[in-house]
């Protein structure tokens, strides 16, 4: 498991400590909220999907407590912003996943 200081050390990327908490759960939400957006977004972290949506999909994620759990033992916490690097690296694995 990367830690927080890992992250922090330069020791791993952003996309693998985040990576780390991503599961088919999360794919698949990201997937059902945003659908063929994923895959036409021109921005690496999809910032050309408006911030509120990814903040509305992570306040009301059944996940939370599965990222909590995930996230104190790395050494880190739960945060709104966390939560949408999650989701985002759900969704870069699902738009990398998508047969050509």
């Amino acid at each position: 498991m990367y830690t927080r200081q890992d992250y922090l050390a330069n020791k791993c990327t952003h996309q693998q400590y985040y990576g780390q908490f991503v599961g088919q759960p999360e794919r698949e939400a990201v997937k059902v909220k945003f659908g063929s957006r994923l895959f036409t977004s021109t921005d690496s972290s999809f910032n050309d999907i408006g911030l509120s949506a990814w903040d509305a999909l992570a306040q009301f994620s059944p996940r939370r407590s599965i990222w909590r759990q995930g996230l104190q033992a790395a050494g880190d916490w739960l945060s709104l912003a966390g939560m949408v690097c999650i989701l985002k690296e759900a969704a870069r694995q699902v738009k990398e996943a998508k047969p050509a």
